[in-house]
């Protein structure tokens, strides 16, 4: 009972357009940004978005 299993290859590419579009206003950015660091920040103005491709 020794079965490989080949994971498909991931398309990083595809992966970021659907983070850039789900999380292209800056509110729904700053309430994700707030809920994983346990930060409590409220001007989504003052956000720095940096891309890498």
């Amino acid at each position: 009972m020794n079965q490989t299993t080949q994971m498909q290859p991931v398309n990083r590419l595809y992966k970021s357009r659907i983070f850039a579009m789900l999380y292209s206003d800056r509110k729904d950015l700053l309430d994700l940004y707030n809920a994983v660091s346990g930060k409590h920040y409220e001007d989504p103005e003052l956000l720095e978005i940096f891309q890498r491709f």
